[in-house]
């Protein structure tokens, strides 16, 4: 029962971190692809899975050990300690995970139901947008998402002293995924988003998450912290 119970848990904190994660890729105007939705989600809720202990990797099994009586002459199995699955067996990947073709079908299977619920969120967010409505309507709290988005990034890289060039190199991306964002609002994919916040994490030492990028609080709240590289003068 009590495994059961440890399974329901698992499945559970997966289901709920996945509609967690899709919640906020749309509310920072990030667009939610099919690539994203069976992809990269997927990838970033594994991800969290391992992170919180939910999951444990790498993958481990428990190999068999054949045990003989003598005096019974009875023989039989017993488990041994866990192993790692041998890299041979893992050939399929959640993202950068390399894990099991069953292991894989198993935790989609798991998703199947939140990745229902997100594309029916993409729909609803892409019937809202093609509606003849302001494009600068407000989001909650008067500001919109977007212009968060926009805003917290302008000033982290002036912070780090960088321009748009020396942001994209950080990221390993091409300048004018940072331009088309700064300069005409253009919606990053999840997996960019995940790059600015590294990016800025590791210039300044400061802990930034994806969430974080879109948060009205992210000025107030680093501007108390030590800059580990101070704004880079001319």
């Amino acid at each position: 029962m009590r495994k059961e119970n440890r399974k329901f848990g698992y499945v559970a904190c997966v289901k709920e971190a996945y509609k967690v994660i899709a919640k906020a890729w749309v509310d920072a105007g990030a667009e939610l692809t099919e690539a994203e939705l069976t992809e990269g989600l997927p990838e970033f809720t594994y991800e969290a899975a391992i992170e919180f202990g939910w999951a444990h990797y790498p993958l481990m099994y428990r190999p068999l050990k054949p045990v003989w009586d003598p005096k019974t002459d009875i023989r039989s199995e017993v488990y041994k300690d866990p192993e790692p699955i041998p890299d041979s067996e893992l050939v399929e990947r959640i993202g950068r995970f390399k894990v099991t073709a069953v292991f894989k079908a198993q935790f989609l299977a798991i998703l199947a139901g939140p990745m229902l619920g997100a594309r029916a969120m993409k729909y609803d967010v892409e019937a809202k947008n093609s509606a003849p409505v302001s494009k600068t309507a407000p989001a909650r709290g008067g500001t919109p998402v977007k212009s968060v988005l926009i805003g917290n990034i302008e000033w982290l890289r002036l912070e780090c002293g960088w321009s748009p060039k020396d942001l994209a190199n950080e990221m390993r991306v091409d300048t004018k995924t940072v331009t088309d964002l700064l300069d005409r609002g253009a919606k990053p994919r999840p997996s960019t988003m995940k790059k600015y916040a590294e990016a800025f994490g590791r210039q300044n030492g400061w802990k930034i998450t994806v969430a974080d990028l879109t948060s009205r609080s992210l000025k107030r709240r680093l501007s108390k912290a030590p800059l580990k590289h101070p704004l880079k003068t001319a």
